[in-house]
């Protein structure tokens, strides 16, 4: 039997979550201003790639910031504190100023914020396209045995 580890879930959930900020301005840079214009990114653009691939591209890239924030707001149903500590964290800032507000404002501690945190985390992985991150981390195991 397999047994859920949750450092490394919460590892792979905060990797997912340090892409928001860079994906959320790929995106914004990607935006096309009409069905005939030609798309200025900051990613090479391959040669004969077709305009409708690339608004593909630029859909596919706003779906993931999509059901990155779903997840995020999915969590406040269950905890509003940690929906607030990701969204503080992640979502809103791109450092760790959440920390520093946790710590001083509220009073948490380091190791007791961590702990919140990484249950934030499991939450957020729970969530995110319907436990996907769990999936990855179990075919990751079962592949290694």
């Amino acid at each position: 039997m397999i047994e859920i580890n949750e450092k490394e879930i919460a590892k792979s959930a905060k990797k997912l979550l340090k892409t928001y900020h860079d994906k959320k301005r790929r995106y914004i840079q990607m935006k096309p201003s009409s069905i005939n214009s030609k798309l200025v990114t900051d990613i090479p653009r391959v040669k004969g790639k077709a305009d409708n691939e690339l608004w593909e591209s630029w859909i596919d890239c706003g779906v993931e910031i999509e059901e990155i924030e779903r997840a995020v707001e999915s969590v406040k149903t269950f905890e509003p504190t940690f929906y607030y500590m990701l969204k503080l964290r992640y979502i809103e800032t791109k450092d760790d100023k959440g920390r520093c507000f946790y710590e001083t404002e509220i009073g948490y501690s380091s190791s007791h914020y961590d702990r919140k945190m990484r249950k934030a985390l499991m939450m957020f992985a729970e969530s995110y396209r319907k436990g996907q991150l769990i999936k990855e981390y179990y075919e990751l195991m079962t592949s290694s045995i």
